[in-house]
């Protein structure tokens, strides 16, 4: 018999408090839909049912897709080899948004109060376990916090649009293709933003790095779309302006 695919987030004690526990299953769902709108460009093609086991407190998330079953794998993938790349303090983890990153942070938090004192977490992705402790709250920090920040614009393809947590978009950077995650305020941009799905995009507003130099997010000012003449320089046109 061939087992579902599932996520599961387990708090190692036998008594939770109820306020905690909201904050956890929360924070679990929404890692689940955050890392579902990266891989599915924000489409919602891919959905979850939730089990709560009996006599534990163990949450399992069964992804179901009715096209197919590659962008559930990636999916579980995605947050597994992430949570795996950060637990070995290498750099960011791809696909993974700060949002995301936030989240297993936030999962990562140990509680304490009144002497009492949770602090063993695991996910455990198609029955491989990984720990979430302050090791990972310490590497996230240093993955997501701000070293600088400038004036300055990216180009990239617009592929998810989302009103979660406030207005963002999503590119993906022309040069690095990396995820970067634009946040606006002005909500006369959402139309535009709208029309200028999966097109490429000029993004101008304050650049957010981290001390690696990775763009964390931008909080945007304007943008436009690219039309196809607007191209990277080709060798000949790089040679030409050397001859001129």
């Amino acid at each position: 018999m061939i087992k579902e695919k599932n996520i599961e987030f387990n708090i190692g004690a036998n008594k939770v408090p109820a306020s905690l526990f909201k904050i956890k299953v929360n924070t679990f769902i929404d890692l689940l839909e955050e890392v579902t709108d990266a891989i599915t460009k924000g489409k919602k093609k891919v959905s979850w049912d939730i089990a709560v086991e009996s006599g534990s407190q163990v949450l399992k998330a069964y992804p179901k897709s009715k096209y197919n079953t590659d962008e559930t794998d990636r999916i579980l993938n995605t947050i597994d080899s992430g949570i795996e790349t950060i637990s070995k303090g290498k750099p960011r983890p791809d696909l993974l948004s700060d949002k995301a990153l936030e989240d297993i942070m936030s999962l990562s938090k140990p509680y304490k109060k009144n002497g009492d004192v949770i602090d063993k977490f695991i996910i455990k992705v198609n029955n491989k376990s990984q720990s979430l402790d302050s090791q990972m709250i310490n590497y996230i920090q240093d993955i997501i916090g701000t070293a600088s920040q400038a004036l300055g614009s990216v180009e990239g393809r617009l592929e998810v649009v989302s009103k979660r947590h406030g207005y963002s978009f999503i590119i993906t950077d022309t040069f690095t293709d990396k995820t970067i995650k634009c946040i606006f305020k002005n909500e006369e941009f959402l139309p535009k933003v709208f029309e200028s799905w999966d097109k490429r995009v000029s993004v101008y507003g304050l650049i957010k790095y981290n001390k690696h130099g990775d763009i964390i997010s931008i909080l945007v000012d304007d943008f436009r779309v690219l039309i196809n003449k607007e191209k990277l320089p080709g060798f000949y046109d790089v040679l030409g302006i050397f001859k001129n």
